[in-house]
């Protein structure tokens, strides 16, 4: 970045230029802004507004666990480097990336990018790069101070007040020089990698899938303080006492609130007995003493309709209902829970997995030097881990034939008389043993 002092000490006693703000005072993500001013009036305003897709993140615990989950699922089992390397060398290659990361781990800043690519659409992860012009550090830039030049040349970052450029990442050097002839290479500007889910009514920025059940977010937020109202102001006593032709005494009234607050209500109260005593009035007429409930009992309100609103956010996502905590009635088992988790793993996970490897396999290719060299996510397994564990200690043992009690053991069931063996007819030998 411009401003700074021409190089510093940074990562392992290499000089750099640039990087004395971020590297040897590491300060957080919103005091990464420099003081650079730049004419803004040349980004791309956003389709939406961002600022409040992101409060439901905070505000709508179904968001928020759809994101988290997605999230965990991309990062959550950590990458390795694969292609045609030797082992010794793809661990080095393993080890650099890791080591672009000055405050936290590789991964949890990529997880932080992921969850702004499927909360806000819109992904960035910044690059600086050391003196000898290789990757150095990278950053998660938060999406909600980030716009797109016009012209696409590069980024603008705005945070309380202040702005800064970016050039898109170039991880190769000659189109790097080439940008710097031609003009359009920011000196001094680190890089921004843009990860964006896609959106065909816009070639600078991504569509997030709340902007697209936005109205079943807010009906469902209504629907909560409407509920919230009714429990605060529209709650009323439980009972009410009705006396005719009479009055009671205090004692009596004392009697009954005693009653009325403690001694109906719990399962050994059923039985009780109440006596009351009541004066007739003047005509003698008879004492009639009631108890009318006015209480209205019910379910809360909207219940179905905020059940749709639910579904509609999570499906919005395609997260399993499962992974969200919501049950389904009706649910076809086990089946359809590996058949929710086949259609995440390949439709939602695997495509965003794609996208951030092949930017990191150009990086390891191009920018580090490492030929050849893959970066790839460790694989989501949506097999359970015991049914995994009990198949593989099955296949250990050569076992191809299960007796009954075996099977039954598998599946939670007890034994049965008889089910240790298997049946003669060439499966059985000798004490009806495997062969």
């Amino acid at each position: 970045m411009l401003g700074f002092k021409a190089s510093c000490r940074g990562i392992k006693g290499v000089d750099m230029p640039f990087l004395c703000k971020r590297i040897s005072v590491p300060r957080p993500v919103s005091s990464q802004v420099s003081e650079l001013s730049v004419d803004v009036r040349g980004v791309q305003p956003l389709p939406f507004d961002i600022a409040a897709v992101a409060k439901f993140y905070q505000e709508d615990p179904d968001v928020f666990i759809a994101v988290n989950t997605i999230a965990s699922a991309v990062c959550g089992r950590g990458f390795e480097v694969v292609g045609g390397l030797p082992e010794e060398e793809a661990n080095a290659a393993k080890g650099e990336v890791e080591q672009l990361s000055q405050e936290e781990t590789f991964m949890e800043v990529l997880k932080q990018v992921v969850i702004d690519l499927n909360l806000l659409g819109n992904g960035y992860l910044e690059v600086a790069r050391d003196r000898r012009d290789r990757p150095a550090a990278v950053y998660w830039v938060p999406a909600t101070q980030m716009q797109r030049k016009r012209d696409m040349s590069g980024y603008v970052q705005s945070a309380s007040g202040k702005t800064v450029e970016f050039n898109n990442y170039t991880p190769d050097p000659d189109r790097r020089a080439e940008l710097r002839r031609a003009g359009r290479w920011r000196q001094g500007a680190n890089e921004i990698l843009h990860f964006r889910l896609p959106n065909p009514n816009s070639r600078y920025y991504g569509l997030p899938p709340t902007y697209t059940v936005a109205k079943d977010i807010l009906s469902d937020a209504a629907c909560k303080d409407s509920n919230m109202a009714f429990l605060q102001n529209g709650l009323c006593p439980d009972y009410a006492v009705l006396v005719k032709g009479g009055t009671v005494s205090e004692e009596t009234v004392k009697m009954l609130k005693e009653y009325l607050r403690d001694a109906h209500t719990g399962p050994s109260k059923h039985h009780g007995f109440l006596l009351l005593e009541a004066v007739a009035g003047p005509g003698g007429e008879r004492v009639e003493i009631e108890l009318v409930p006015i209480q209205r009992h019910g379910d809360m309100q909207f219940v179905k309709y905020r059940q749709s609103n639910i579904e509609a956010k999570v499906r919005a996502f395609r997260v399993p209902m499962s992974k969200a905590g919501i049950n389904q009635y009706g649910r076809l088992g086990e089946a359809s829970s590996l058949g929710e988790d086949h259609t995440f793993k390949y439709q939602v996970i695997e495509p965003q997995q794609t996208m951030i490897e092949h930017a990191m396999t150009r990086m390891l290719q191009r920018d580090m030097g490492y030929e050849g060299a893959e970066f790839r996510f460790l694989e989501l397994d949506i097999k359970d881990e015991s049914e995994t564990a009990r198949t593989a200690a099955l296949l250990a043992g050569g076992a191809p034939i299960l007796t009954v009690n075996e099977a039954r053991a598998m599946m939670g069931l007890p034994p049965v008389e008889g089910g240790d063996k298997l049946p003669d007819g060439g499966l059985g030998g000798e004490n009806g043993r495997r062969v």
